[in-house]
């Protein structure tokens, strides 16, 4: 997303209010306090008697995201005792019978050690499997922290039945600490979490959220959406000056920290692990609703990981995409297939954009090919080797040039850089191409030409300098892509780039 805020101080503490107060988040001091408390309690016969005999197991996340368990014996006791609970309103314990089925019961715990409570059956909301599932990671520690809440507003909005969709959100801004949020799918969303401040810039904080978001809202089908700037892989974007690594998406800016492209595989490593594991060993979609992730090397990244990704190669506006009308879609058509849905994720995010009066367009990939396509790109290049040993014009201003680089240094299109090394290159890889682009938005402007559609869809690093060297920590960085291993010939060019 770009860095431009839309709402002014006003509107967001109008904002503020309105989500503290449809989503259950309550008192900010309370809720952010940092707190534990040791929860005394015990279980109501009529639970004991549906749970059956055996053991209940209750867990729940501490502030750090740790995890927190006690078991219970029905045969013999009734009571529990957990130590580290987060304080705050709206926690959340999932308590799983012998038979594993799984409830969620939710209160406000408070600082104090000798509160005893008793849980009966009626307390507690049974945990059922939807047919997807949707788990979105809003990393807005940084300039993007008044759009989070104007996007939680507009997911709190969406209609849907929780049988079609699970939706559940990490929120962080730049208040103190962090939430889960259930949306409901009514024009409401309940209070499930609340972290300490967490580290959003860690491919760990989002396992463990997409972990949690896993236990409490099962699907059949996944979708992990990842919230916030992206830079592909651009190191000029490297907020932490001369320590190149590959930054990705999720930037924190208290600890300016941002989760590497190469770790963005660990940060969904929760759908691989567990009950609930995809059949196929893939999450079904993964969506970034950011700047620049529409990128080759992003795509071969997340091939194993993944079935389908939905992106912009470009820059992307703040208001990024409609959540209430996409929700409410996906849970309108939530029988369809998990192909249908990532390009009715791409139709509604260019329509999102196109809605700002913004240029940039939206795709949709098909991992499976993302491979077979940066191979067939290496043999194209291979064979048009002379032509890259040259010199090329680099110039942001206007399309149609040699290259031409999107709205920041680093990122060009694929057209660009085919067009650069030779003139026959779509016949050569149109197949491979368009088994990996599924679905994209072309967004024109009636005075601009864009030749080379729809090659223009997908990005790929091009450094805007002749900097890169063998021992150069970039170049090195850039090596540990899996997209650099693919396709070596492009990676060997980088050393001969001028500008």
């Amino acid at each position: 997303m770009d860095k431009k805020i839309l709402l002014t101080a006003t509107i967001l503490a109008v904002f503020s209010m309105l989500i503290l107060s449809s989503c259950g988040g309550g008192n900010k001091k309370n809720t952010n306090d940092g707190l534990t408390t040791t929860f005394i309690g015990s279980f109501s016969s009529d639970l004991i008697s549906a749970a059956g005999s055996g053991i209940i197991k209750i867990s729940a996340p501490n502030g750090n995201f740790g995890t927190i368990s006690q078991n219970v014996d029905t045969s013999r006791d009734s009571n529990f005792e957990i130590k580290g609970l987060r304080t705050g309103d709206g926690q959340t314990l999932v308590i799983t019978f012998p038979n594993n089925d799984k409830y969620t019961y939710t209160a406000t715990f408070k600082p104090n050690a000798k509160t005893t409570t008793v849980i009966s059956f009626s307390d507690l909301i049974p945990i059922n499997k939807s047919k997807w599932s949707m788990f979105i990671y809003i990393a807005g520690d940084n300039s993007l922290s008044s759009q989070a809440l104007t996007d939680l507003k507009e997911m709190t909005a969406a209609n849907f039945s929780t049988d079609d969709l699970q939706v559940i959100v990490f929120y962080d801004n730049k208040a103190a600490g962090a939430n889960i949020y259930r949306v409901n799918g009514d024009g409401t969303c309940t209070l499930m979490f609340v972290l300490n401040e967490p580290d959003s810039g860690l491919p760990e904080t989002a396992a463990n959220f997409f972990a949690c978001a896993k236990e409490i809202a099962p699907g059949s089908k996944y979708i992990a959406e990842f919230w916030d700037h992206g830079t592909g892989w651009d190191t000029d974007y490297d907020i932490r000056g001369n320590e190149f690594s590959s930054k990705s998406i999720a930037i924190d800016d208290n600890t300016k920290n941002g989760i590497r492209l190469i770790d963005l595989k660990h940060a969904l490593s929760a759908f691989f692990v567990g009950n609930n594991t995809p059949i196929s060993g893939k999450i079904d979609i993964v969506f970034t609703d950011a700047c620049l992730m529409g990128a080759i090397e992003v795509a071969c990244e997340l091939e194993n990981s993944a079935s389908y990704l939905v992106a912009s190669p470009d820059q992307t506006p703040v208001t990024g995409a409609n959540y209430t009308s996409l929700l409410t879609e996906i849970g309108d058509n939530a029988s369809s297939s998990a192909k249908n849905i990532a390009i009715l994720i791409e139709k509604n995010y260019t329509q999102s954009i196109k809605d700002a009066r913004w240029q940039p367009m939206a795709t949709a990939y098909d991992l499976n090919y993302a491979n077979d396509f940066a191979v067939t790109l290496n043999n194209y290049i291979t064979s048009h080797s002379k032509k890259l040993s040259g010199y090329y014009n680099y110039d942001t201003a206007k399309q149609g040039n040699s290259i031409y680089r999107f709205n920041v240094p680093g990122s060009s299109m694929m057209y660009d850089l085919m067009e650069f090394i030779g003139d026959d290159f779509s016949s050569y890889i149109s197949g491979d191409f368009d088994d990996f682009v599924i679905s994209a938005g072309y967004l024109r402007s009636p005075n601009t030409s864009f030749n080379g559609l729809p090659y223009r869809t997908v990005g790929i690093f091009f450094p805007s300098d002749g900097t890169f060297s063998v021992g150069n920590k970039e170049y090195q960085a850039y090596g540990w892509l899996k997209f650099s291993k693919l396709s070596p010939a492009w990676y060997t060019h980088l050393l001969n780039i001028r500008n």
